[in-house]
This record gives C-alpha cells, sequence and structure tokens, in this order.
C-alpha cells in the first residue's frame, strides 16, 4: 500500500512539474534581452494619403533614451527620466497603451534643456538609424506647415529592442525593428482654409428702376479630398460703385469656381460669366471679377443678403439675411 502511495506521489509531483514548465514561459511571457546587442530602427509615414503630401517634406525626428532596459525587459530612468515612474511600462496584455501615452508626455516636459541621442531625416517618407543602443526611447517631431495642412505629431515611446507578446504572444525581442516592423510616426492633420473675394463693378445705373438691384453669385468648392460644396451669395446695389464680397473658411488645396447665376433686373453681364480660380491656398486671396452695365430692359427685380459663417461646433455653415451685405 505504501508503495502504490509512493508511486502515485511521483506520478501528481512529475505531473506538477510538467504543467509548470509548459505554463510559467507563457506567463512570464518575454525571452531575456541581450542588452548589448545593438538595433536598427526604421521610421516611415503609414498612412499614404499623408505620404503624399508630407514625403517632399523635411521632417527631422528627435530620439531622446529615457530609459534603459534590463536582461528581464525592464525600464530605468536615465538622468531627469529618472523621476518617472516606469515600472508600469510593460509588455502583456494587462497594461494599457493610454500607460504609454501617460509616460510618454511625462517625459516630454523635461525636454526643456535636453538634447536628442539620436536623429533621424526623413527621405521620401522613411528614415533609418543603425548601430542604437537598447533602451526606452522618447520620439519627438516638431510640428509642420505645408501648403494646405497642418499636422501636428505626438511624442510617444519606441523601446529597442521591441517586443509583441501583448498583441500576438511573441516573446520575441526584436533588434531590427525594419520592414514589416518599421516604427510609422503618430501625426493628426489639420486643414487649413483660405478665402476668396468676389468683386462686383456695376457701370452705370437704370434709372428707370425703381428697386435695387440684386445680383446672385454660386460658389463651386471641391476639396482635395474630392468632397464638394456650393455657397450662394447675393450682392445688393443701391447706386453706381464697385463693392466686394470675401468668402472665408474654403479649404486650401480646393478647386474654386464662381458664377453669376442671377444678373439684377434691368443689367447685362458685360465680364464672364463664370470665373474659374483653380486651386486656393491659404495665404493668397484669389479674386473673381465681374462687370454690369444697365439695359434696356425693364425687368423688376429685388433680393436679399445671405452671410454664410461657418460653425465648428456644428460642423456647418449659419445663413444670416439682411438687405445688404
Amino acid at each position: 500500500m505504501k508503495k502504490k502511495f509512493f508511486k502515485l506521489s511521483i506520478a501528481i509531483i512529475y505531473l506538477m512539474m510538467t504543467f509548470t514548465l509548459i505554463i510559467i514561459p507563457h506567463v512570464e511571457a518575454a525571452l531575456p534581452v541581450d542588452v548589448d546587442k545593438e538595433c536598427q530602427l526604421e521610421m516611415n509615414i503609414t498612412s499614404k494619403e499623408y505620404r503624399d503630401d508630407l514625403e517632399n517634406e523635411m521632417i527631422e525626428v528627435e530620439l531622446y533614451q529615457v530609459a534603459t532596459i534590463s536582461k528581464a525587459g525592464n525600464y530605468t530612468g536615465i538622468g531627469l527620466f529618472s523621476k518617472i515612474d516606469w515600472s508600469s511600462v510593460k509588455y502583456d496584455k494587462i497594461q494599457s497603451a493610454n500607460i504609454w501615452k501617460t509616460r510618454a508626455k511625462e517625459a516630454a516636459k523635461y525636454l526643456k534643456d535636453e538634447k536628442p541621442t539620436y536623429t533621424m531625416s526623413f527621405n521620401q517618407g522613411k528614415g533609418t538609424l543603425s548601430n542604437l543602443k537598447t533602451g526606452l526611447y522618447l520620439v519627438v517631431i516638431q510640428d509642420l506647415e505645408t501648403a494646405y495642412y497642418s499636422y501636428e505629431f505626438t511624442p510617444y515611446l519606441v523601446s529597442l529592442p521591441n517586443n509583441y507578446y501583448y498583441s500576438s504572444d511573441d516573446d520575441t525581442w526584436y533588434y531590427q525593428l525594419t520592414g514589416d516592423r518599421a516604427v510609422g510616426i503618430k501625426v493628426t492633420r489639420n486643414p487649413k482654409y483660405g478665402s476668396i473675394e468676389i468683386v462686383k463693378n456695376l457701370e452705370n445705373q437704370n434709372i428707370t428702376m425703381k428697386d435695387s438691384a440684386t445680383f446672385v453669385y454660386q460658389v463651386d468648392i471641391e476639396t482635395l479630398e474630392k468632397k464638394k460644396e456650393t455657397r450662394f451669395l447675393t450682392m445688393y446695389f443701391d447706386d453706381v460703385t464697385r463693392k466686394s464680397l470675401k468668402i472665408d473658411h474654403i479649404p486650401a488645396g480646393s478647386k474654386v469656381k464662381v458664377s453669376e447665376v442671377y444678373t439684377g433686373g434691368g443689367y447685362q453681364l458685360v465680364s464672364d460669366q463664370k470665373v474659374d480660380l483653380g486651386q486656393i491656398d491659404a495665404i493668397t486671396i484669389k479674386k473673381a471679377e465681374f462687370t454690369n452695365r444697365a439695359s434696356n430692359e425693364v425687368i423688376g427685380g429685388n433680393g436679399i443678403v445671405n452671410s454664410y459663417r461657418y460653425d465648428a461646433s456644428q460642423d456647418d455653415y449659419q445663413v444670416n439675411q439682411s438687405q445688404e451685405n
């Protein structure tokens, strides 16, 4: 009986050891880090839409080493960055990406007098650095202005080497972050806005008309994203003069055409009925000019002025109506 019990106990202990050998590596996850191994880092613009606009721009990337990495994959802050608690920055499925974002924001506050550990220049939308030391790095890119957009780059953390256990159960440390493992920059894009001006020249006045002259204009807008918008605006004249009407908040890069779709009663258009302004930018105010003179017709006409104001909270245009612009 004792022999049977002894054999059963040995079997149970063997099963427990086998179970431990199978399970523990999966829970512990990461393999040891070769802290002396050199790393390679490739960075690029992952969004094709953004890349088309940014690939010819001068993008300078600054890398600041904020912590060292141990063989166990733990981070220890260095210099001013040692004031930050890096113990919560880990590679597992429990830790939220928000912790990495929070620590990146904290580290960015200490950059005033710090010099970057490495710098990288983008060429055709990507850049590469070799022979990098292992550790945790803060990636910083200065905000950038292009002809039609403004770009804001978010500081974020990159580990060298990198580990993908939290997303794919792969506990391998990768020292070559290139190709499919290249790191994309984190950026948000905001459109710039431009303005146009409609200029109306009234050469003379139809004295037989008691009513004032009204002219209506159609503004056709097609943005870089191929979105189309049409605005109608009215200009009101009660004497011979030259007036202008400015239209704001048109996305820069848009193609704009202006047409006079209604000519005031008793007047005729003596200039082009449609003006193609082409692409507009955020700096130059392009003008669409129209000229009218009194005709022999006696056709009554009147109208009101529609003033359009863009409301960002509603992402729409609000209309105010009045008798004179």
